[in-house]
C-alpha cells in the first residue's frame, strides 16, 4: 500500500490577495515522474485547458513560470483538500484514496484572512472528490438534492461573517470526458464541438469574469 504525501501545499501556499482558490484532492503518488513539480503537473492538464482557453494569457502549459504567473495575473491561487493519505491501488483516482489527514486547518484560515471570495472544486460529489471533501468533511455541511443539481453552494466560514461561493466544475482529467460526453450540457451541443472542447469553453465561461456577488 503508497503512503503519499503532498509535495506543494507547503512550497506554494495561497497568495492573499487572491480572489479565487482552486481546489483539488491530492497529486498522484510518483512526483518525481511530474512533467512539472507542482499542482496537475503529472499530466499537466487543467494547464492545458487553461492554456486552449486563454491562449493569449498561457503560453506553455508545461513551463511552471508561465503557469504561476497566470495564476497571478488572474488572482488565482490552487490548493488541495488532502495533505496525505493511503492508495488502495497504485492509481490516481479519489476512489482509491483513504485519507489519513485533510487540510482542513490551513484552508480555513486562508479562506478566512484571504480575499478569496470563490472556491472552485476541480471534482464533485463521488467518493473523495474535492467538492465532497470540502463541503462535507472539512466544513461539517450536508451536501442537499439543490447542491448537487446546481454544483454550487454560498456558505460562511466558520469563525467569521465571510460568505464565499462553493462550486463543483467538471475535472480536467482525461477520465472526466465520457462522464462529460454523457451531460445534458454537452448533448444540446454536440453537433457544434468535441467533448474536449465543450470543457475548453466551460473552463472559459467559468473563469473569464468574477462570479461572486453577496
Amino acid at each position: 500500500m503508497l503512503i503519499t504525501t503532498h509535495q506543494y501545499l507547503d512550497k506554494y501556499p495561497v497568495p492573499p490577495n487572491s480572489k479565487i482558490l482552486i481546489l483539488g484532492t491530492i497529486h498522484p503518488h510518483f512526483h518525481e515522474e511530474f512533467k512539472v513539480p507542482f499542482f496537475y503537473g503529472n499530466e499537466i492538464s487543467i494547464w492545458k485547458i487553461f492554456s486552449e482557453a486563454f491562449p493569449g494569457e498561457l503560453t506553455d502549459p508545461a513551463n511552471l513560470d508561465h503557469i504561476t504567473r497566470f495564476l497571478g495575473n488572474r488572482e488565482l491561487a490552487i490548493s488541495d483538500t488532502i495533505i496525505s493519505c493511503k492508495r488502495l491501488s497504485p492509481t490516481a483516482l479519489d476512489k482509491d484514496l483513504e485519507i489519513i489527514e485533510d487540510n482542513r486547518k490551513s484552508l480555513l484560515k486562508t479562506l478566512a484572512t484571504s480575499e478569496i471570495l470563490e472556491v472552485i472544486c476541480t471534482s464533485g460529489f463521488g467518493k473523495n472528490n474535492a467538492f465532497k471533501i470540502f463541503y462535507s468533511q472539512i466544513l461539517g455541511l450536508p451536501i442537499t438534492t439543490e447542491i448537487r443539481k446546481k454544483r454550487e453552494a454560498i456558505v460562511i466560514i466558520p469563525g467569521t461573517d465571510k460568505k464565499i461561493l462553493v462550486r463543483a466544475i467538471y475535472s480536467p482529467a482525461r477520465t472526466a470526458l465520457t462522464g462529460i460526453a454523457n451531460s445534458q450540457g454537452y448533448k444540446a451541443v454536440k453537433q457544434k464541438m468535441s467533448v474536449t472542447q465543450y470543457r475548453v469553453s466551460l473552463y472559459r465561461s467559468i473563469f473569464e469574469s468574477e462570479r461572486f456577488s453577496d
